[in-house]
């Protein structure tokens, strides 16, 4: 099957092309099951919350005649439903599990397992924050488009985000920097630094032997993260997604 953009794929799919839709479906299902799956850590839920994005998706975008945005329309709305699912009920405080061997004594699987219980530890905003960036790989201004919200309130939740898994998995200390070092820091490992923020956070780095080890360890917090990886979809979701848009396709 030839590989189409979205717009085209979007539009054909509107028009009833059951491949344009299926190609379309294909192309975001993985990573759209992963940010489900990291946010509520149940497999059953989030196929369900993926099937339910991705016929969401298709039909807001015909609804508003548009033919763009499959990618945004349907991670605003896997994000939505794994909220209204979590509710408003903050979890208790994090905390680590004393006498828990360390990382490297780990397997892949049981640091996988590790990281994605401290995950569902955060609270439910902070989560998802976290799960955007790392999993979706989203920017801050995506990140702030998609929870319609001022780019500076992503960034610093996804900060808190680090901090408090941080203190779950590797114990972690409060951080012992000034706030906008830290927030450099942060904003490099996310590559959201400019030429000059660039040449402050080098020379912060080579004048600061504590914003040198907080700098590594944001980066193995990072690696911990890449270590979750994209899982593989229920291959039911396919299938069922085309029979729910074609059976009631959305208005023209």
């Amino acid at each position: 099957m030839h590989s189409y953009d979205d717009i085209t794929l979007v539009s054909r799919s509107h028009a009833g092309d059951r491949a344009a839709l299926e190609q379309l479906t294909q192309r975001y299902l993985r990573g759209l099951y992963t940010v489900a799956l990291r946010m509520l850590g149940d497999p059953r839920t989030a196929r369900d919350v993926t099937h339910c994005a991705l016929v969401g998706a298709h039909r807001q975008l015909a609804r508003l005649h548009r033919e763009d945005g499959f990618f945004q329309a349907a991670h605003r709305l896997v994000m939505r439903h794994c909220l209204d699912l979590l509710g408003v009920k903050e979890p208790s405080p994090p905390i680590g599990t004393p006498g828990q061997p360390p990382f490297d004594r780990l397997t892949f699987d049981q640091r996988r397992e590790r990281v994605q219980e401290a995950i569902l530890q955060l609270a439910p905003h902070l989560r998802a924050a976290l799960v955007l960036r790392h999993v979706a790989g989203l920017t801050y201004d995506e990140m702030a488009g998609l929870a319609e919200s001022p780019r500076q309130v992503a960034r610093i939740c996804l900060h808190v985000a680090r901090q408090q898994l941080g203190e779950i998995l590797m114990g972690w200390a409060p951080v012992g920097l000034p706030p906008a070092e830290d927030a450099l820091l942060q904003d490099a490992i996310d590559g959201e630094l400019d030429y000059h923020a660039r040449d402050t956070r080098d020379r912060l780095l080579g004048e600061h032997p504590a914003a040198f080890a907080r700098a590594g360890a944001l980066r193995e917090l990072g690696h911990l993260l890449n270590s979750l990886g994209p899982e593989e979809a229920p291959m039911d979701v396919v299938p069922s997604v085309l029979e729910e848009v074609l059976r009631q396709p959305p208005p023209c």
